[in-house]
């Protein structure tokens, strides 16, 4: 899963020992980092080790620090995605310049082959399940994918019904609304079946809602 976790969640000095070391691409040890925080060893050494733990930081290549051997530590990868990027400024341009061109369907059709292509990926094990497994672990897939969605019991003899409380892109489907198409053509594909999105929290719902019906 995709880390969720941004820089303001960790302490003060925890927010200064990442800084250094995406700037020290080298690393830095124990020695080095204390210096430059100006604190103690210790302090250091306890801050490491929960970054390390997490797979913020790496131990890296052991060298000399104050006449003695000492390993340095490097940032991660997963470490560096704490850091502010500019994905959704990006992707805006992007789907500025898909709709100035070829309009909202063009926009529409993007994202159902896109979603289409997803599930291809997943399919496989849902195609000989009912209807109402198939909803259980489109449910399971929607929390790997960053959604908090819940999977409630249809009424009156009626399918299972998705309830997503975030939307993983609510600023792109607020000015994009075609955006939502995505989940759509997936839901779809993979349920087998067709999907109504009854509530949106784009358009001012409390969350987003997704009935399925069978395909007669």
């Amino acid at each position: 899963m995709e880390n969720l976790t941004n820089l303001t969640f960790f302490g003060e000095r925890q927010q200064a020992l990442l800084r250094l070391l995406l700037v020290e691409r080298d690393g830095l040890t124990v020695d080095e980092l204390a210096e430059r925080l100006e604190i103690t060893r210790t302090a250091v050494n306890q801050h490491l080790r929960s970054l390390v733990q997490s797979d913020y930081i790496a131990k890296g290549r052991a060298r000399e620090s104050r006449g003695r051997p000492s390993h340095s530590y490097l940032i991660t990868s997963r470490g560096m995605d704490l850091f502010t990027k500019q994905y959704v400024w990006f992707s805006s341009l992007v789907l500025e310049k898909i709709r100035l061109d070829g309009g909202g369907e063009k926009l529409r059709l993007i994202f159902r082959e896109m979603a289409k292509t997803v599930a291809e990926s997943h399919l496989e094990p849902l195609q000989d399940k009912p209807s109402e497994e198939r909803i259980e672990a489109l449910g399971k897939l929607m929390l790997e994918l960053g959604y908090e969605a819940e999977v409630v019991k249809g009424e009156g003899g009626q399918l299972p019904v998705i309830k997503a409380h975030n939307c993983v892109y609510h600023h792109l489907a607020s000015e994009y609304p075609e955006v939502c198409d995505f989940d759509l053509q997936l839901l779809e594909d993979l349920s087998g079946g067709t999907v109504h999105h009854e509530e949106c929290m784009v358009r001012g719902g409390s969350c987003c809602r997704f009935r399925f019906e069978k395909k007669e």
